[in-house]
């Protein structure tokens, strides 16, 4: 009885965390649907009448901008030194760990992030806009992803990159190392707040909750495609987490209940 209920209510925080998720999705995909795509000259006008009327500072437009990303000078990225308007470095350690009921799980946690980028901008064929990254969804390309075994050292060293490694507790399993870059002169889609706050225009996250901050290679098309093919399978696997939970905790009772056990 106490297993089939244990399980059953595994299953729930699982269905529960799906349907979360699901929701999450759902949001993203209106967000994408309702923002209205602006070119740059529409933005510097829409602006430019804000400013008039308002003052500097004042214009705040969510939506989505298309062209292709630039920059004066690029980031190089820590491990394979790609030129690139943005990166993040990450380093995972992979360990084993026992609850307290004495089983062993395998885990992961992340023990090293390192993201920068450049000052820059999206273009398309009216003008140019800046974009500010901070708290952004951004999609990147991976180009570095190495596997290291269990060190009892201090830091972990891959060509010429170095990080200092935390203390830690479990058994280390190995650590797993990931690149990912946006690269310059690629076709950008950027969805977000498009504000003249500071004096110069430029896309910054949203001010609104509940809406999101996203740059992507993907175009609008190929955006709402996969957000609803995600939403979909999240959605059928909350169903089937929450059923099993809801079928594992009263089976348990019906135990219970016709056995006493």
């Amino acid at each position: 009885m106490v297993i089939l209920v244990g399980l059953g209510c595994l299953f729930l925080v699982a269905g529960a965390a799906a349907w979360i998720g699901f929701h999450g999705l759902q949001r993203t995909l209106a967000n994408v649907r309702e923002a209205k795509s602006r070119t740059v000259k529409e933005l510097t006008g829409m602006a430019a009448g804000a400013a008039r009327t308002s003052g500097v500072g004042k214009f705040r437009l969510y939506c989505e901008v298309n062209g292709s990303g630039g920059c004066v000078e690029p980031v190089r990225s820590r491990i394979k030194s790609e030129p690139c308007l943005y990166y993040e470095t990450t380093v995972s350690r992979e360990y084993d760990e026992r609850d307290t009921q004495g089983f062993l799980h395998t885990r992961t946690e992340v023990v090293f992030v390192d993201r920068r980028w450049s000052k820059f901008w999206v273009e398309d064929a009216t003008g140019r806009i800046a974009v500010d990254p901070t708290g952004a969804e951004v999609e990147m390309v991976l180009v570095a992803e190495a596997y290291v075994p269990s060190t009892t050292g201090s830091e972990l060293t891959i060509g010429g990159f170095t990080c200092a490694l935390p203390g830690a507790s479990g058994h280390t399993l190995r650590y797993s190392v990931a690149e990912r870059i946006l690269p310059a002169g690629r076709r950008l889609y950027v969805l977000g707040d498009v504000t003249d706050a500071g004096g110069e225009l430029h896309v910054a996250a949203p001010s609104e909750g509940g809406r999101h901050f996203i740059i992507t290679l993907k175009t609008e098309k190929e955006l709402a495609e996969v957000t609803a093919a995600k939403a979909k399978f999240a959605r059928l696997g909350a169903i089937v987490l929450t059923a099993l939970g809801v079928a594992g905790v009263l089976g348990g009772i019906a135990v219970w209940l016709l056995f006493d056990v």
